[in-house]
Parts: structure tokens; sequence; C-alpha cells
């Protein structure tokens, strides 16, 4: 929108031209969820702009609930300092916080004594992360799930689809798709593509 009002486009034709836009997979594709919910899925990849991209949508969206799932910024060291801003924004913009491996300490640090802070449950795992959204998500209520590449976490989708996904594996190195990976329902990769088993 900005782009095009700054070459002079009318907002209504610019509306008008991406009524049809379909976010690519793992981009903020909305998805439907179990129980009726909806899932942002942001999976593909995390940096600090990303991130806090994706949780200002999650908070611009109608919802009974907030659900963020957050697995992590890429490239950046998992200390306090790099999860300060997305804390911030996530108080505001979250009601429930679902940590996914390394982030939840920093997150656990900077939300200590806050509402959100009380909500955050911490997994390791896609398949720790799918049975809980199956279990906790009910109609109303929007998913964020946001995580680095090594994350994987579109076998968190693949999972609630009712794929055949046995790689569990906390991180991996593969830079390909989940969707098109060889080792899907496989235990996993090979040791060397593996970051944490």
């Amino acid at each position: 929108m900005a782009a095009a009002a700054a070459c002079g486009v009318p907002p209504a034709r610019t509306l008008a031209a991406i009524a049809d836009f379909v976010p690519e997979d793992g981009r903020m594709r909305p998805v439907a969820g179990p129980n009726g919910s909806i899932i942002l899925a942001d999976d593909y990849k995390s940096r600090p702009h990303s991130a806090r991209a994706a949780i200002r949508a999650l908070g611009a969206t109608a919802a009974e609930r907030r659900i963020a799932v957050h697995g992590g910024i890429q490239n950046e060291p998992q200390t306090v300092e790099t999860y300060r801003e997305p804390a911030l924004l996530l108080r505001e913009h979250a009601d429930v916080l679902v940590t996914v491996g390394e982030c939840a300490g920093p997150y656990r640090e900077l939300l200590a004594g806050t509402e959100l802070g009380a909500t955050q449950v911490s997994l390791e795992r896609p398949s720790e992360v799918a049975d809980w959204l199956a279990r906790e998500l009910r109609p109303g209520d929007v998913a964020l799930l946001h995580g680095d590449g090594e994350a994987h976490l579109a076998r968190v989708r693949l999972r609630l689809e009712g794929v055949d996904v046995r790689c569990d594996v906390r991180r991996c190195k593969l830079r390909r798709t989940c969707y098109t990976c060889t080792f899907l329902a496989t235990r996993g990769p090979p040791a060397p593509f593996v970051d944490a088993a």
C-alpha cells in the first residue's frame, strides 16, 4: 500500500489489486487450525524485524484469544536483549505464549510477573506443539506460528493436517521445506544435518 501510494496509485485501486493475494507458504499465511481456530503460518524464517511485524499482525486480527507460538529468532544470540522488544510487543498483542526451544528462558525472564508470563508454556519439539494446539485451541482463536528456519515449525502444521510426520528433531540444518523433505516420515535427517536431536 505504501509503495503504491508513493507511485500515485489510488488506495481503492491498490486494494482491488491485492484483494486476491495469498501469502507464500510459511509467510503469514492463514490456514485452518484445529477446533475452528485459525493459524497464521509464519514459520519459514525469523529475523528481529519479521518477528515484530508478525506479532503486530497477530494483534491486529479479530480473535477470541491470540496465541503466539514462538520458535526463536534466527541468527541472533538467544539472549534476553534479543527478545526484549518482541516481549514488549507480545504483552500488548498476545493472550497466551508458547515458546519452542532456546527462546523460552529469555521470554520467561522478560515476562516474569506479567499476565502473559503466567500463560507461558515452554515446549521443545514440533510434536509437543502440535499436540498442545490440537488440545488447547478453540473456535475464534488465532495462533501465530512463528519461528526460525532450523526449528522447521511447518512440521506442526503438517501434523495438524494429519500428515504422517515422524521427524521430531528439535533443530534441523536442512534448508528445504518440510513439505518436500525426504526425511519427514523418518526419525529425521542424518546426524550431520541435525543441530539438536
